[in-house]
């Protein structure tokens, strides 16, 4: 089973997440980019909207969309378990 998790792991790009500056001895962001295969690159740190049952609270889809420049969202695993 370690076997299969260990290639599975390998077979990932060593470039999806890349450091761009890292923070010394300041307190600030660590600036990095997180690059996922079929998906937009992302910039960090990042704003991701929290989800509510799969939805942003208080505005619809189409908002969204249109007036917001938000890349990704969070949905927790409770909202695809049975109800």
């Amino acid at each position: 089973m370690a076997a299969s998790k260990s290639s599975a792991l390998g077979d990932l790009p060593d470039e999806m997440f890349n450091i761009i500056k890292a923070a010394g001895s300041v307190l600030v962001p660590r600036l990095g980019r997180l690059a996922l295969p079929g998906r937009k690159i992302m910039e960090t740190p990042h704003f991701l909207a929290g989800t509510s049952r799969g939805a942003v609270p208080h505005i619809t889809q189409d908002t969204f969309a249109r007036d917001t420049s938000i890349g990704g969202v969070y949905v927790a695993l409770e909202d695809y378990g049975k109800s």
